[in-house]
This record gives structure tokens, C-alpha cells and sequence, in this order.
């Protein structure tokens, strides 16, 4: 299995357009004081279309950065649990293919050792036998594994992946999360 690789886009070309007009319109008019420099900004930004909801039109809002930096956060943790889910299955289905190859090649020799090794031979079959059911437990739980990564993987594509947002937003996301998408 191979991780898709996750990108979001950081403008659109309306919002960058909007960001140079604004920012055009901010060189010309160049406030003295804190207060108005802080009022440009509250001002820039409640200008600003943000999303109401995944699918809606406009910017991801700050929380709906935070729900996909953790959405992110649980895709890749989910890949990393599927990835050794797998070793661990692979471990013992190389084991138990390999003991299985041995009881095939033993039969022809049990039917000609005696009581002996028939004993010796059924002892090895059930031992096989009794491990078959952890082989499909470790299956079903890889199968599911897989199936909820999945499930995360499309979430994140489908209200995360490629949607626009306002690069300081993103960026006060990522310095409280201590990463990013």
C-alpha cells in the first residue's frame, strides 16, 4: 500500500487577486498609527469569505484548518498502525506457509515411520491448525484497519485537499498545532 501524498492549494486566483488590490490599496493609503494599522488589518480580513460549510464556497475557516491538520495527524498515524499491522501478518504468514511446506513434505515420511512419528506428525498438524485463526484475526484487523484509513484518507480529500484558504490563518494553524497539512 502506498500513502497518498496531500496538498492544499494556498490562494485562489480571486483571493490573490483581492490580496493585491488590497494590498495596492494599502500602499496608498499608509496608516500613522497602531491603532489605524490595526484597524486596516481588522478591516482586510473582515473582508474576507470564508466557508460555512466543507463544501461551500469560499476559504477554509481557522477551525476547519485545525479539523484538517487533525484529520491529517489521524491519516497518518492510521498509516503508520496499517504498516505494522502488515509486518506482523506477514511474519506469521511466512511462518505458518513455511511449516505448512515442511507437514507436506513430512506426510510421505509418516506413512512409512511408524506409530512413532505419526504421533509426533499430528501433533505438528494441530499446532498449524490452532494458529490458522490468529492468521485470520490479524487479517480481519488489517482489513479494517485499511478500510478506516481509507475512509479518513477520502474525508481529507474531499474537505481538505486542494481547498482554499488565507495563508496567515494557515499559518497561525500551524504554529498553534506545531504542524502542518
Amino acid at each position: 500500500m502506498q500513502k497518498k501524498r496531500l496538498y492544499l492549494t494556498l490562494l485562489t486566483a480571486v483571493t490573490l487577486a483581492g490580496y493585491l488590490w488590497n494590498a495596492d490599496a494599502s500602499a496608498q493609503q499608509q496608516p500613522t498609527t497602531k491603532q489605524g494599522a490595526l484597524a486596516a488589518a481588522s478591516d482586510k480580513k473582515s473582508n474576507r469569505t470564508y466557508r460555512t460549510t466543507p463544501e461551500g464556497e469560499g476559504a477554509l475557516t481557522e477551525q476547519m484548518i485545525e479539523q484538517c491538520i487533525r484529520l491529517n495527524m489521524d491519516v497518518d498515524s492510521s498509516y503508520s498502525a496499517i504498516s505494522k499491522s502488515k509486518e506482523s501478518f506477514d511474519a506469521l504468514n511466512k511462518e505458518l506457509t513455511e511449516m505448512g511446506e515442511r507437514l507436506k513434505s513430512a506426510k510421505d515420511d509418516v506413512d512409512r515411520g511408524g506409530k512413532e512419528a505419526r504421533v509426533e506428525y499430528d501433533a505438528k498438524v494441530l499446532q498449524y491448525n490452532s494458529r490458522l485463526p490468529d492468521l485470520d484475526k490479524q487479517l480481519d484487523v488489517y482489513k479494517k484497519m485499511v478500510k478506516a484509513y481509507q475512509e479518513k484518507s477520502d474525508k481529507f480529500d474531499r474537505e481538505c485537499n486542494s481547498q482554499p484558504y488565507y495563508e496567515d490563518d494557515y499559518a497561525a494553524m500551524v504554529k498553534k498545532m506545531g504542524r502542518g497539512m
